[in-house]
C-alpha cells in the first residue's frame, strides 16, 4: 500500500508539474503574440511607389534666357519659343505675366525667324502683362517644330529679383495655348518662365 500510495503521490506531482509548465508555456506565448500585434502598422506596411512614367508633353512654351542679371537703366530681350514638336498648328496665345513695379515693357516685336505662313497678329502690354496671338495665315499639312515667334524688350525700374511666367490654365484655351489644327485642341502642356535679378550700383 505505501508503495501504491507512493506512485500515486509521483504521478500527481508530474502531472502537476507538467500542467504549470503548460501554462507557463501559454502565458509567455500569449505575451509574445499580444506584443506583435501591437507593433506600430508602419512597421508592417510598405510604401507603394507610383512608377508609372508620366506622357511626354505634347507642345510646350519657353522663355528664353531663363535667367538674366541687368544693369541699372539697362534694357532686355526674351524670346518667346513654342515647340508643337511635329503637331500641325493654327496657332498660339502666349501670356506673359510680369510685376510692373520692377519692370516696363519697351517693345514687341514677331521674330525674324518667324515662317511666311505664320504672323504675330496681336501684341497687346496690360498693366501686368503682355499678350501674344500667332495665327496660321495659309494652312498647310507641314508639322510645326521648335520656332521663336516673338521678341519682347523690357527695362528695369528698380533693383531685386523677379520672375516673368507664363499664363498656364492646361485643357483650357485660356491664357497660355498651341492650338492643334485638326482638333482645335489645346495641346500646350509644358510652360516655362524666367527669373530676372535686377542689380544696383
Amino acid at each position: 500500500m505505501n508503495n501504491t500510495a507512493q506512485t500515486h503521490n509521483n504521478l500527481v506531482k508530474t502531472l502537476l508539474i507538467g500542467g504549470l509548465t503548460a501554462i507557463f508555456a501559454f502565458i509567455v506565448g500569449y505575451i509574445i503574440y499580444s506584443y506583435t500585434m501591437k507593433a506600430p502598422t508602419s512597421d508592417m506596411t510598405s510604401t507603394v511607389v507610383d512608377i508609372t512614367p508620366q506622357p511626354p508633353a505634347r507642345a510646350s512654351m519657353h522663355l528664353d534666357p531663363d535667367t538674366l542679371s541687368v544693369l541699372p537703366d539697362e534694357t532686355f530681350t526674351v524670346d518667346v519659343n513654342i515647340d508643337a514638336k511635329g503637331t500641325i498648328i493654327n496657332g498660339a496665345d502666349s501670356v506673359i505675366v510680369y510685376d510692373p513695379s520692377f519692370i516696363r515693357v519697351i517693345d514687341v516685336e514677331q521674330a525674324a525667324e518667324v515662317p511666311e505662313d505664320f504672323m504675330l497678329l496681336r501684341e497687346l502690354v496690360e498693366n501686368d502683362r503682355v499678350i501674344l496671338t500667332f495665327v496660321r495665315t495659309n494652312y498647310t499639312d507641314i508639322p510645326t517644330g521648335q520656332m521663336t515667334i516673338a521678341r519682347v524688350t523690357m527695362r528695369q525700374l528698380k533693383p531685386g529679383v523677379t520672375s516673368l511666367t507664363l499664363e498656364h490654365k492646361p485643357g483650357t484655351t485660356q491664357g497660355s495655348t498651341i492650338i492643334d489644327a485638326t482638333t482645335s485642341e489645346n495641346i500646350l502642356d509644358s510652360v516655362a518662365g524666367a527669373t530676372v535679378t535686377l542689380s544696383q550700383l
